[in-house]
């Protein structure tokens, strides 16, 4: 056991796999910082409304004024470009990982999500690793073309293993304790205006069976991932199930840079033999033959000024709010009486926008009704099941079950607390009631909402 632990963390390996994983993290990441750079002004200078992570407490980032803030957004966007490239590996990395951390504690909901987490702890390991040994701009300036097959440890490597299957199995615990297999979270992110709200989302959410599947898959997934990926047979199954899961995660829901980080880190399971194109892939070097350090690092230094040159005199040119003392910020337009009366009063939704949901089937198990919802026979029950949005208020919900000829068969009412998620009601079809087209009426506060319509056949 001693001998094959050691192999495990200590054996020697070449780099390429982390190479990997270093090129596809610059680049989300690069890509994330891009996405907010238009917007460092507004989001982490004093100009703008930067929301701290540690404001009750003594210690917290500071704020930085408009045009230093800037230049730390331009900055972190060259960090991560080089890293991506592999120039100065270790000093883009620590100053994109410093910049990013900075910046994305002064903008909580925005900027500091669950894959900046991520991605900063991948960074560590990245950091302490020789990611920067294969496939960049380093081995070919230090002239390392000598040495074709650089090896370094594998730990490094583990340990962003690890630390990825530690993601996937707490996700898939904390859905345990949920209901997400029941479809009902994922249902919700795909209709939520900041989640969800693409075309494909909104066609999974319209299907409660492909919502359910969807759901049970990902918990599947999550809790299977972590064990079967260190299988040889499993592995790589669990990696092309992996690229489909942050792929469909991608197309179906607004997540940010989450699935391009974590699809950056997957490349983490990949051994040696998976790796064998990576002689074609050799870095062209005749163009770098330099082998001074000084000299490269005085590079990185004048491409990171550059950067940060191009960056702060796009921001100052455009000045859009005036933050950077350019312009003048134009004197707001004043708001007309019932414009400002409207928004100043609050409105409620109308009653029967408490409902999310009012499903019709043969049988309740959960909170769902089972079996058919358009097709009953005498005998059987109607069964209710209203799915409420919380918070809401006290609600009186009834319904009314009318008979093909218009006349009431069967009422119900009841008041729904707001504490209600679920609410469920049945309608009993006697032996007396005549086959035929049948409606349920459903009002909120005595108005109607909602109406379902089902038959009863012989």
């Amino acid at each position: 056991m001693p001998g094959r632990l050691q192999n495990f963390w200590f054996r020697e390996e070449p780099p390429h796999a982390l190479a990997l994983v270093r090129i596809l993290l610059g680049l989300a990441l690069a890509w994330d910082a891009a996405r907010h750079w238009p917007y460092a002004v507004e989001l982490y200078s004093t100009a703008g409304f930067p929301i701290p992570a540690f404001d009750d407490v003594r210690w917290r980032p500071p704020v930085p004024w408009a045009g230093a803030a800037v230049a730390l957004s331009s900055l972190q966007v060259f960090a991560w470009l080089a890293v991506a490239a592999g120039w100065c590996t270790r000093w883009s990395l620590a100053a994109g990982s410093v910049t990013l951390g900075w910046l994305a504690l002064l903008d909580l909901p925005g900027t500091f999500a669950k894959y900046t987490a991520i991605a900063l702890h991948a960074c560590v390991w990245l950091f302490v690793s020789r990611c920067g040994d294969a496939w960049s701009v380093d081995t070919a300036w230090r002239g390392w073309w000598r040495d074709p097959d650089p090896r370094a440890p594998c730990w490094p490597r583990r340990l962003l293993q690890l630390f990825v299957c530690s993601v996937y199995l707490s996700a898939g615990l904390t859905k345990i304790s949920t209901d997400f297999a029941s479809g009902e979270l994922l249902h919700f992110a795909l209709l939520h205006d900041a989640w969800g709200g693409t075309r494909l989302g909104y066609e999974l959410a319209s299907s409660w069976p492909l919502t359910a599947a969807a759901s049970l898959a990902t918990l599947l997934f999550e809790l299977w991932f972590p064990i079967l990926v260190w299988f040889p047979r499993g592995r790589r199954p669990m990696l092309a199930a992996a690229v489909a899961f942050h792929a469909a995660t991608g197309l179906l829901l607004d997540v940010g840079a989450f699935s391009p980080v974590m699809l950056a880190l997957l490349p983490a399971f990949l051994e040696p033999d998976d790796l064998r194109f990576r002689e074609a892939l050799a870095t062209p070097r005749a163009w770098l033959r330099a082998r001074s350090h000084f000299s490269r690092r005085i590079g990185w230094l004048a491409a990171a000024a550059g950067c940060l040159a191009v960056g702060v005199t796009i921001q100052v040119v455009s000045d859009r709010d005036g933050a950077l003392g350019i312009r003048r910020p134009a004197a707001p337009k004043p708001l007309r009486d019932e414009v400002a009366a409207d928004w100043l009063n609050e409105r409620q939704p109308a009653d029967g926008d408490w409902f999310h949901r009012i499903d019709l089937g043969q049988r309740v198990a959960g909170v769902r009704a089972w079996g058919k919802s358009d097709r009953f026979r005498r005998g059987e029950k109607v069964w209710i099941v209203a799915r409420l949005v919380r918070p809401h208020p006290a609600v009186e919900w009834s319904g009314t079950l009318l008979a093909p000829d218009g006349s009431t068969v069967a009422e119900f009412a009841a008041t729904i607390e707001p504490a209600t998620l679920y609410a469920a009601r049945a309608f009993e079809l006697t032996e007396t009631l005549p086959p035929g087209a049948y409606r349920i009426v459903f009002l909120a506060n005595g108005y109607e909402f909602a109406e379902r319509r089902f038959e009863i056949v012989e």
